[in-house]
């Protein structure tokens, strides 16, 4: 499936891992990917690829739109996992700010063989 993203400065995903691989097309603005211990800046044109399996995240360094390539079991929760997309919170916290927030995430994200691992800010183990 080929989903169109987008995001405005500063903005990021929840971290997470996915059960399919993916991969990432800029179109406009410039994305920073997270994924595993990779950090890959991608700017219009550029094309960025995330294993199945591997925790990731991303930030957009500017107001920005991509395509995603993946599999999907309910395109609408994939949708609607992408509107988990906002400004970090604090600190690169790695809780959210409620358990019930956290959980309807996680509930949405699951449709798609998504594990939930952090809100936006947080990123994936540097070691």
């Amino acid at each position: 499936m080929l989903i169109e993203r987008s995001a405005s400065t500063g903005h990021m995903a929840p971290l997470h891992t996915h059960d399919e691989g993916e991969t990432y097309r800029v179109l406009d603005g410039e994305v920073t990917f997270f994924i595993g211990t990779d950090v890959v800046r991608a700017a219009a044109g550029h094309v960025v690829v995330a294993p199945d399996g591997i925790a990731r995240t991303f930030r957009a360094e500017s107001d920005a739109r991509w395509l995603v390539v993946t599999r999907v079991r309910s395109l609408q929760r994939f949708l609607d996992f992408g509107l988990a997309i906002s400004p970090p919170l604090p600190a690169a916290s790695s809780s959210w700010p409620s358990a019930s927030e956290r959980d309807a995430v996680a509930a949405i994200a699951a449709a798609n063989g998504i594990e939930l691992l952090g809100p936006p800010g947080a990123l994936p183990d540097r070691r």
